[in-house]
């Protein structure tokens, strides 16, 4: 295990080499620079660009476009890219889901998109209370940021009847990876021009891990990056296709409303030493009244001599942790759940538990 302050030699080695051709000046005001999420070792710098020809999705499909994100960064940051003159003209309104419900109302009666673009799960909370008008003069949604089950699109479809539904596959680090065809399932995609794939360690099904290799502009080239998913491979005439399946979630789980990071849980359980011996997280998320709720539960071995037992302790270990967990940057378990994008934190006191792996966390998707 490398200390951080061996990983500086080599961060600063990135660097120098990353604008051994730097991009024409007139072009400079088109790109950003980030660091990857390091899911595979040392994050590592990308030169990332707001192109048309680099970066199709989401660009303004209408005359009027509703962007949903619960990041602000990601809000700002897509703001940015469309101050851009080359893009398309469409009038783009950038919400979240902390838009007040007569906000919200405002936006349909008034504003009336008639595009949206956002991660499935945060459109089917945003739109839940839109009335058979408003859905009807939406003639484009496009999907993204969240991977989209069945269950989930066929509501989106059904919602939106009347529109043209693209779902593309893109990571934050890497860009746009794959968009779907005529002959596509919900949950296949066609690798874009300069993404090779491959799956690492595939299972007697063929699902493993998604290996995503890609040249990006200043000269990054990603070879075998793990983004996280579990995938499989399919073929549409002759074309090789990514089969997407969700995230690997053993490290985190990343959720449009929320990122759940093995390193939280153990720093609230560390606070709570004296009641909890050892852990594991499972979340579950399930379609409840049109809208996809999650449940987490907590599975805890208590310490020999914690004060409360029974129903005291997981009672008071589930408000306990609820309050500490942080699940965005800014809000916490709890207020996940005053929010409704949670259900109430669920704790049972268990004599064992078996992990899979050493990180305990694992994501089950049931589409209920």
């Amino acid at each position: 295990m490398e200390k951080k302050d061996d990983l500086r030699p080599r961060f600063l080695t990135l660097l120098e080499d990353m604008f051994a051709h730097p991009p024409n000046a007139r072009e400079v005001k088109q790109y950003r620079f980030m660091h990857t999420s390091g899911t595979t070792g040392i994050p590592l710098p990308v030169v990332c660009t707001g192109r048309r020809d680099c970066n199709p999705a989401f660009l303004g499909r209408g005359t009027r476009t509703l962007m949903l994100f619960g990041s602000k960064p990601l809000r700002l940051d897509f703001a940015r890219t469309f101050a851009d003159p080359d893009t398309p003209k469409s009038d783009i309104m950038f919400c979240s889901l902390t838009t007040s419900a007569q906000e919200n109302e405002r936006i349909w009666r008034e504003w009336r998109p008639d595009a949206i673009a956002s991660p499935p799960s945060v459109l089917l909370r945003f739109t839940r209370a839109w009335p058979e008008n408003a859905r009807a003069q939406v003639t484009s949604v496009i999907l993204a940021g969240e991977f989209v089950s069945k269950v989930v699109s066929d509501i989106i479809h059904e919602r939106f009847q009347h529109a043209r539904i693209e779902n593309y596959y893109p990571a934050t680090e890497t860009g746009l990876i794959g968009t779907q065809c005529s002959l596509c399932a919900w949950n296949e995609f066609h690798p874009v021009d300069g993404v090779t794939f491959s799956i690492h360690e595939p299972d007697a099904d063929g699902r493993g891990d998604l290996l995503l290799s890609k040249e990006n502009p200043g000269g990054i080239a990603f070879t075998d990056y793990r983004v996280g998913d579990v995938a499989s491979e399919s073929n549409h005439n002759g074309h090789r296709v990514i089969v997407l399946y969700g995230r690997r979630g053993f490290d985190y789980i990343k959720l449009a409303e929320a990122l759940l990071v093995r390193e939280e849980f153990d720093r609230v359980a560390m606070e709570l030493e004296r009641y909890i011996d050892d852990y594991r997280a499972e979340l579950t998320t399930r379609i409840e009244d049109g809208v996809p709720k999650h449940h987490l539960t907590l599975q805890v071995i208590a310490t020999p001599d914690a004060t409360r037992t029974g129903q005291a302790l997981a009672d008071h270990l589930a408000a306990e942790v609820s309050s500490r967990l942080f699940v965005t940057p800014h809000s916490t378990l709890k207020d996940a759940v005053e929010n409704e994008i949670f259900a109430p934190l669920t704790v049972l006191l268990v004599d064992t538990i078996t992990h899979t792996t050493a990180k305990p966390q694992r994501l089950i998707r049931v589409d209920a």
